[in-house]
């Protein structure tokens, strides 16, 4: 059975961390899952929130399905270092990194993941298909479209999820 890693950085997220975790592992139920919440607040609030979720945090897989929940302290540097960290303790074949803000839709999670049977890396993003953020500025959309423009560039081969 294949492992699947959700690895979540946080940034004082304690309102919406815990819907977070219950919808990804909703979502991935029927798989062996992991979902690992690296938190770089300056509080404690966020990691609370999350060990107060109803999924039980622990370490261990459980081959049948279903998941389990870790929760680290961040290195305090930013997402990116975050996210590295989450790479570094992630024990799942798949990884797949989404925000804890509730941004990311959870329902998308087993999509990513079929999605890697076939390739080494898949993106989701919020533009396929031409979508725009209606609430974003000109200067975010250019920095959005700039980014994306750069990652067709490195990764010709890309295709909308």
């Amino acid at each position: 059975m294949v492992r699947v890693s959700v690895i979540i950085p946080t940034y004082c997220e304690s309102a919406t961390i815990a819907g977070v975790l219950e919808a990804v592992h909703d979502e991935l139920s029927a798989h062996a899952h992991e979902l690992l919440v690296v938190d770089d607040s300056p509080d404690s609030a966020t990691a609370k929130a999350a060990a107060g979720s109803d999924i039980i945090p622990n370490s261990l897989w459980r081959p049948s399905g279903g998941g389990s929940l870790r929760i680290f302290r961040g290195p305090g540097q930013g997402l990116g270092p975050a996210v590295v960290k989450g790479f570094q303790e992630a024990q799942g074949d798949r990884l797949v990194v989404m925000d804890g803000d509730g941004q990311h839709p959870a329902t998308a999670v087993p999509e990513l993941t079929t999605a890697l049977e076939d390739v080494d890396v898949a993106v989701g993003s919020r533009h396929a298909g031409g979508t725009i953020d209606a609430n974003w500025s000109p200067e975010r959309f250019a920095m959005s479209f700039g980014a994306s423009c750069i990652a067709w560039t490195a990764v010709p081969e890309s295709r909308p999820l």
